[in-house]
């Protein structure tokens, strides 16, 4: 499952928020996944930002897991953004944020796939080991071999 969502090229380092706000975050992450994939940016973003309304994915230990739902999305996605500084993002623990993982998934997702995704990745955020990678790792391939192995089906 994951390794049809996540490809290497979703994972980016050093993304740049100059305001270090979660809502510019969020427009970044957006016009990267948009990039990747064709999304509409505007559209993303409205969604991404409408799911933090309702409570923020501020996961803590310095990772969010931003995640929008999209009609007429075609492939799933999932993007790893690795920011270069940490970005205030209200989480559960009141860490700022170094990494999220933005989940873009479709709007009839009656598997509830993203729960799905969501759980794998938590259960693997709570070992020590796997978040210093997730957090530390700069190559992207490395990185997605070792997210695939530890979260895979």
């Amino acid at each position: 499952m994951i390794e049809q969502m996540l490809k290497p090229e979703y994972i980016i380092n050093d993304v740049e928020i100059p305001s270090k706000t979660k809502e510019d975050a969020i427009k970044k992450i957006s016009e990267i996944c948009s990039k990747k994939q064709p999304l509409n940016e505007k559209e993303l973003r409205k969604s991404f930002l409408k799911r933090e309304k309702i409570d923020s994915t501020g996961f803590g230990n310095h990772i969010a897991i931003p995640h929008a739902k999209i009609k007429k999305l075609k492939s799933p996605m999932i993007s790893i953004i690795k920011f270069k500084e940490e970005i205030n993002w209200n989480s559960i623990d009141e860490k700022p944020v170094k990494v999220a993982i933005a989940l873009v998934m479709p709007y009839s997702d009656e598997q509830n796939m993203h729960l799905k995704i969501i759980s794998k990745f938590a259960r693997n955020l709570v070992n020590e080991d796997f978040l210093n990678k997730l957090i530390k790792e700069k190559d992207s391939k490395k990185l997605y071999k070792y997210i695939i192995e530890k979260l895979g089906e």
